[in-house]
């Protein structure tokens, strides 16, 4: 019995780490809304929980045909530019996660049998990695990687960790992509307005108007407002 208790407390401490974690994780969440903000709170909780001594976050290009990093810790300048951007049909962990929609969890030796060519790249430093994909019901966003020095199993509880942060961490990294795309259309937008040669009225049905570029203080001389 004594040597029961004694090996259920480090499994307890665990999980009241990784509940711990994921609160914080809520918390911040509900606070936030750049994707850079997102990124470092996945990064950031992962990291400490698990243990980890690298860990990314990527995202699939406009094009659907490559995967591009967006954040990462941990890992040294030459392995960031090295995967800073590749094709998502190359053999990777990564791109494994993506296509399959499937966590992927590797040891040393299921590195080193099932992609040779990115454990010899990485091999001098990580023995395991957890690769998750971010989903939004079944559309993939990209992953959240996590690389470990040690060569180690990924137990139940450490699994499922993993995968409530993803859960948790995809709608607000999708919410904040949204939001950078608009941010950016309203900046073109109103660089445009302002340097357009042309005067741009909407007006309602009854022939109010609603809009009124700025344009037309420029070229007319009164403001929008007049």
């Amino acid at each position: 019995m004594r040597a029961l208790i004694l090996q259920l407390r480090p499994v307890e401490r665990r999980r009241d780490s990784y509940r711990d974690a994921l609160g914080r994780m809520t918390r911040s969440l509900t606070a936030i809304q750049s994707v850079h903000e997102v990124v470092r709170t996945i990064l950031d909780v992962g990291l400490y929980a698990l243990g980890a001594a690298a860990g990314g976050v990527s995202i699939i290009s406009a094009d659907g045909q490559h995967v591009t990093v967006i954040g990462d810790n941990g890992d040294d300048q030459e392995t960031s530019l090295r995967w800073e951007q590749f094709p998502l049909d190359e053999e990777t962990p990564i791109g494994q996660a993506i296509r399959t929609r499937q966590p992927v969890f590797l040891g040393d030796h299921c590195f080193q049998t099932l992609f040779v060519h990115t454990q010899l790249t990485d091999s001098l430093r990580f023995k395991s990695t957890a690769v998750l994909p971010l989903l939004i019901g079944e559309r993939v966003l990209g992953t959240v990687t996590l690389s470990f020095i040690e060569d180690r199993t990924f137990q139940a509880d450490e699994q499922e960790f993993m995968q409530t942060v993803t859960d948790l961490c995809a709608p607000a990294l999708d919410r904040a992509r949204l939001q950078q795309e608009v941010d950016h259309q309203q900046i073109w937008f109103r660089t445009v307005n302002r340097n357009s040669s042309d005067i741009v009225t909407v007006s309602d049905g009854q022939g109010v108007i609603q809009y009124q570029s700025g344009s037309v203080e420029r070229i007319l001389g009164y403001t929008p407002k007049n």
